[in-house]
Order: structure tokens, then C-alpha cells, then sequence
């Protein structure tokens, strides 16, 4: 409604609803503005200082800190996102309860413009709760666990800085991660430890990892150790987990000659390694001077159902030790794969270059390696200077116990041993392909170049196809010598049908024997995990789903589907949709493949958030650029109103429109202009 006159019952200078003086006359419009909101601005909040009993919700999110939170008591519900506006901490002394699911996670990140100084867990209760969370592009650690130990689930961290150890975790006591993703961290100082995870190992502490993924981590220093995972002390246990693709670089100079160190591509513990159906592949170590462990780098080593494979070292000048693996005593290894590793020096200088590219380990007490598949190492540089064996390397001292198992392929420049140890014996394994011969302990009833000496061996000089069904897996050939040719000691007899064939005398290689497993022992399950997310978002918006793979053997590859059709060009692990218009509501999953076999993911459906329809009284004020006025509201209109002030207005143009956003709460609402 607008009105030009004045209602002359109105005293001069108070002008309401019905009319306006002469003397101003501005024109007021009292309507209603109806609006579709598909883009409603997002509710957000502003924190920051002490929290105590608050709950955090969905609906009032973003979270926005402008400081320091520091946290007394305080439950995040899921779906929010906390959002860092400069290099401020999210401090946890207290009780954090932040719970989100599989398919609504809980945010933590800094802004575009600026990064934070992550989250930290200081003495805080033990029964805190932090499942399904993100933590992204903090500079200080993504979460550190100081005198809290935890266990944490589901939670994804990547993106995230040290300038000392833990890029994405630090840690000083026990901490356990189940089904969690550590991607895309790093650590840079002269002393970094751990570019995606890290524990100083305090008091015994216990690092345990189960189905988690940890890959594509970094760490550089003069001295840098575990790129994926550093433990300084403690016991690291690896439970169907992946270590992937993670390097530790020696690329900062201690002095004027540049000698520096790397441990570790994927694992560095000083204390001992646990692993059941775990992976530790592709894992990079280099340096100046000398790089050892490009896979695992650690004291006492047991991997069970594990793959230790693609790992590879490098060194410029002092020597490259262990592709696979470097470690104390004991060795024990169980119907594992330990392949294509490699150790190479890559620089111009002679000096002492090589330990062995699948396992260099130091004296040991016992050693058992049982029922393992080691195949494709290789260790040489350009100089042909190489000290140790190809495969294994063990103390002389050290009394070593190896059975059934099969060495292919394996090399080393120029010809040494495959492999070396003290006392120990060598029994019911199978040497074929490899450059050289087995080695200076006893061998026993196995297949060997040229028959070889010691009790009933067979020579090795056949065809491969008339003794393995392929060179992946290594089964044993229908036809193969090697059934029923191990030793025939009661003791050692084949229990399981298959993988071992023919009658009950123990079969040579992996598949025979009292260990022999029925499984494909060192291909743990193809899993997805995380599952991508279902999700409701805003037309237009930017919307990214993502997947991580467990138990992979070899190579992935992945194929995004819309609605069960393949999307042309979707081939990596994470989909990005730009511009999310309704023809792009529906169904998203992903087929992930290695190679020998394919698993689909989870269905993500992302649908459009829900619109809100308001309607907004609005008021139009016509009149003199540079007037000022108040504007007051009241929900009745006559003698006795009470009025409220709404703003001061200095009319920035001729005619200005006030939206007054409480309005949709309002069931009448009267206006009115006071001139200033």
C-alpha cells in the first residue's frame, strides 16, 4: 500500500503507516516480498573463547572461529562444519563429544584465505568422541593427542602440515584409528618424524591401525623417518590395513657435503611391527647419503596374510638398504608377498651401495619365513658395486628357519647370493628365475638350479609352465615335480585341500605344508572404504564424493557411475560436479577394480537441499539523499502501541528499499518513520 498525502491527524514529525508530513514527504510502501530461497543464505555462527555445554547443530552451521575455542564441554551433532577464520586452535582440555556418520560427517578446516593450527586433545577425558570427522589444511598437525590416548573412527585426514613430526596426527601415547583415511599429509624440518602419522612412543604406547588407509604422505628432513607413519618408540600393529604410496626424503643438508638420511618410505618404528592382512606398497625412500627401508623401517618384524610389494630406495651417494623391508630381530614372516621391491644407487660415486632389495635384517635370534611368495626384487646401481644379496639378508649369528616358499625372478648386479644368513636351514622352497643361486646355508628338499647340494633336491632346469599354473599366485602345476617332493617328516604333512595337491607329503612352495592357507594367502578382500557420501546440496554449488580402497593386489582402477551408467572421463578416486543443477540428482557410485578383481561401492544420493519459501514485508522510503530517519515497527496500530526501533536510515538514493527479515515470523507488523 503507498500513500502520497498526509493523515492531518498526525502531529508534524512523527510519520507512521498511514501517511507521512509535508514537510519530508517520503513515500512508504507496507507489502510483502514473496521470495523461493533455492539459495538461502546459510545460518552461521560465529564461536570462539571457552565452550562449555553447548551443543553445536546442522542447522546453525557454519561454525565460524574468529580465535582460540577452547573446549570444556561440548557435543557437535552431525553435519556442521567448524570453519577457522585465521591461525587459531581448536583446543580440547575437556570433554568433546563430535559425532557424525557414514553419510553426514562432522568439518574441520580452515578458510580459503587462511590456514589453522588444527585440533588438539590436551589431558582431555577418555571418553571422548570423534567418529566420522574431516579435518583438512591445518599447519600445525591436523589432531594431536596429548596425553589423551583415543580411539578414533572413521574419520578422514588429509591436506594437513607439521613443520615438526605428524603432519596429519601426532601422538605421545596409545592410539588406535579403525576404518580411517590419513592422505595427503606432510612434514617438513630438519628432524620431521611421520608425514601422515606419528607417535613419540612414550610410556610403551601402542599405534594401531585397523582397516585404515594411510597413503600419499611426505615427510623431508636432514634425518627423515616414516612417511606415512614414525614411531620414535612403542609397537605399531597393522590390521587390515594399506600403507600406500608414501615417501620419506632426504632433501634438506645437515652441512656444506649435503649428507642427509631417509627411513622409512612407509613405515618407520623404532620398536617392533605387527601386520595381519596388511599392505605396504609403493612407498618411496631417497637421499644424499644413505636411505634404508623403503617400505618398513623397523626393529622386530611379524607379517601375517601381508603384501610387501613396488617399494623402492634410492641414494646418491652412501648406500641403499632394504626395498621391502629393514629390520632387527625377529624376522617372522607368514604366507606373505613380498615383490617388486628395489634398492638402487642413482648418483655418480662409487662407496658402498646395496643391503638386499626384498628384506635386509639385522643378527637375529630366530627367523621364520613360511609359506611366502618372494618375487621381482631387484637391487643395482650404475657402477655395478653391490654387497648383499638380492632377496635376504640376515646376520651371520642369526639361526633361521626357511619353509616353503617361492623365490622367482628375483635380481641383483652382480651376482650375489639370493639369500644370506648363519645357521638355519632352507627346506620344501622353490628357486627358479632368480640371478643367481640360493645361498650359503643348508637346502633341503627344494627346487634349485642345477639340483643344487644338500638332502633330495630337484633341478630347476624345466620349463616354468611345467611347475606353476601362472607367475602371480604361483600355484603349483597339475603336473608339477614339486607335489609331493618336499620333506617327508609327519610333521611337515599338507593339511589343507586345496591350495596343496596329491597326497598328504608336504607339496614345495607357498602352497604346502602345515601353514599352507586355503585363501589367496597374500590378497587380502578388495574393500571400499570410505563409501562415498549422500549428500544434499544447493544448485550450482561444486559437489565432490570420494573412495578409498583396502586390499587391493596390484594396480586400481575406478569407473564412476550416474544411476548405474558409467560417466565418460570419471576414473580417479574422487568425482567432482560443478554447477549441480536437477538433471545431476540421482544416484553416484563407483566400480573399483584390481587385477584380478572388481567390487562396486555404496549408492551416494545427492539430492537438492530443500527449498524455503518466505515472505518479506518490505518498505519503500522515497525522499531527500542524505535524510535520516528511524524506522520503528510495532505489531498493533492505535493509541497505546508500543514501537520498536528497527535501524537508522541516512537514505542513501531517492528511493530505498528496507527488507525486514523478521517479517515471516510476524502475523502483522505496522511501520513507521521518525526523522533524525
Amino acid at each position: 500500500m503507498q500513500l502520497s498525502q498526509p493523515n492531518q491527524h498526525m502531529k508534524e514529525g512523527s510519520s507512521i503507516i498511514k501517511g507521512v508530513p509535508k514537510r519530508i514527504n517520503p513515500v512508504m510502501v507496507a507489502g510483502l516480498f514473496i521470495g523461493f530461497a533455492a539459495f538461502p543464505s546459510p545460518a552461521q555462527t560465529y564461536v570462539g573463547g571457552l565452550v562449555n555445554g553447548q551443543v553445536w547443530s546442522a542447522a546453525n552451521s557454519p561454525y565460524l572461529a574468529t580465535n582460540d575455542v577452547i573446549v570444556q564441554n561440548l557435543t557437535i551433532q552431525p553435519g556442521v562444519t567448524v570453519q577457522f577464520m585465521g591461525n587459531n586452535q581448536f583446543n580440547v582440555p575437556g570433554f568433546l563429544q563430535a559425532g557424525g556418520t557414514r553419510t553426514n560427517q562432522i568439518t574441520f578446516r580452515g578458510t580459503n584465505s587462511a590456514s589453522w593450527q588444527g585440533i588438539v586433545f590436551s589431558g582431555a577425558s577418555n571418553n571422548c568422541l570423534f567418529q566420522y570427522c574431516i579435518v583438512q589444511n591445518a599447519n600445525n598437525s591436523g589432531i594431536q593427542f596429548r596425553g589423551t590416548p583415543m580411539t578414533i573412527q572413521g574419520c578422514t585426514i588429509s591436506g594437513n602440515f607439521s613443520p615438526g613430526s605428524g603432519g596429519g596426527i601426532y601422538t605421545d601415547g596409545s592410539l588406535t584409528l579403525q576404518s580411517c583415511l590419513v592422505s595427503g599429509n606432510s612434514s617438513s624440518s630438519p628432524s620431521s618424524h611421520g608425514g601422515g602419522i606419528y607417535s613419540s612412543g612414550g610410556g610403551g604406547a601402542v599405534l594401531t591401525l585397523q582397516q585404515c588407509v594411510v597413503s600419499n604422505n611426505n615427510v623431508s628432513a636432514v634425518d627423515a623417518r616414516g612417511g606415512g607413519i614414525g614411531c620414535d618408540g612403542g609397537t605399531l600393529i597393522l590390521s587390515g590395513s594399506r600403507i600406500v604410496n608414501n615417501s620419506a626424503n632426504g632433501n634438506q643438508c645437515s652441512d656444506s657435503f649435503c649428507h642427509n638420511y631417509a627411513s622409512g618410505g612407509g613405515v618407520y618404528v623404532a620398536g617392533p611391527v605387527q601386520g595381519q592382512t596388511a599392505t605396504i606398497s609403493g612407498n618411496s625412500v631417497s637421499s644424499g647419503d644413505r636411505s634404508s627401508g623403503a617400505g618398513i623401517y623397523c626393529g622386530p618384524l611379524t607379517l601375517t596374510n601381508s603384501d610387501v610389494s613396488n617399494n623402492s630406495g634410492y641414494s646418491s651417494y652412501g648406500g641403499s638398504y632394504g626395498g621391502g623391508a629393514y629390520c632387527g630381530s625377529p624376522l617372522i614372516l607368514q604366507s606373505c608377498r613380498i615383490s617388486g621391491n628395489s634398492v638402487n644407487f642413482v648418483g655418480c660415486c662409487a662407496g658402498p651401495t646395496y643391503g638386499a632389495a626384498a628384506i635386509n635384517c639385522s643378527d637375529s635370534a630366530f627367523d621364520l619365513i613360511q609359506n611366502c611368495v618372494i618375487s621381482g626384487n631387484s637391487a643395482g646401481n650404475a657402477n655395478g658395486i653391490a654387497f648383499y644379496p638380492a632377496i635376504i639378508f640376515g646376520g651371520a649369528s642369526g639361526t633361521a628357519s626357511i619353509l616353503n616358499n617361492v623365490f622367482y625372478g628375483n635380481f641383483n648386479h652382480p651376482n650375489n647370493q639370493v639369500i644370506q644368513g648363519g645357521a638355519g636351514t632352507i627346506e620344501n622352497s622353490i628357486f627358479y628365475g632368480n640371478d643367481v643361486g640360493p645361498t650359503s646355508m643348508n637346502v633341503n628338499y627344494s627346487m634349485v638350479p642345477g639340483g643344487y647340494g644338500g638332502t633330495n633336491n630337484i633341478d630347476a632346469n624345466i620349463p616354468i609352465n611345467q611347475i606353476f599354473t601362472d607367475t602371480t599366485y604361483f600355484f603349483l602345476a597339475n603336473s608339477s615335480p614339486c607335489i609331493d617332493a618336499g620333506d617327508p617328516d609327519p610333521a611337515l604333512n599338507d593339511v589343507l585341500f586345496p591350495p596343496s595337491k596329491g597326497g598328504v607329503r608336504n607339496d614345495m612352495g607357498a602352497y604346502g605344508g602345515p601353514g599352507a592357507n586355503q585363501n589367496l594367502i597374500f590378497v587380502p578382500p578388495l574393500t571400499i572404504a570410505p563409501q562415498p557420501l549422500s549428500q544434499n546440496v544447493n544448485f550450482g554449488s561444486t559437489v565432490q564424493l570420494f573412495v578409498g580402497v583396502t586390499g587391493a593386489d596390484g594396480p586400481v582402477s575406478y569407473q564412476w557411475q550416474f544411476n548405474g551408467t558409467n560417466i565418460a572421463g570419471a576414473t580417479s578416486s574422487t568425482l567432482t560436479l560443478t554447477n549441480f543443477s536437477l538433471g545431476n540428482v540421482g544416484a553416484y557410485s563407483v566400480v573399483v577394480s584390481d587385477l584380478a578383481r572388481s567390487v562396486a561401492s555404496n549408492p551416494a544420493f545427492i539430492n537438492v537441499a530443500a527449498l524455503t519459501i518466505k515472505m518479506y514485508a518490505g518498505v519503500t522510503l522515497n525522499g531527500n539523499v542524505g535524510s535520516a530517519y528511524l524506522l520503528q515497527s510495532a505489531p498493533t496500530f492505535g493509541v497505546g502501541s508500543v514501537w520498536t526501533d528497527l535501524t537508522n536510515i541516512t537514505l542513501p538514493s531517492s528511493s530505498y528499499v528496507y527488507i525486514d527479515y523478521r517479517s515471516p515470523t510476524n502475523t502483522a507488523q505496522f511501520y513507521r518513520l521518525v526523522p533524525q
